[in-house]
């Protein structure tokens, strides 16, 4: 069963890079540095997934 999922992780790895590659640039907003003293505290930022 594990040598299947492997085959099927490997075959459609490029489309997962794509996939985070979208949702990485999606999020990019979030992390550009604004003015408000909260924002520098770091209390807006979301949480970061890497």
């Amino acid at each position: 069963m594990s040598s299947v999922l492997a085959f099927v992780l490997n075959t459609h790895k490029a489309e997962f890079k794509a996939v985070e590659f979208l949702e990485s640039n999606t999020h990019k907003f979030y992390y550009q540095a604004p003015s408000s003293s909260l924002h520098l505290e770091g209390l807006f930022q979301p949480p970061r997934l890497s």
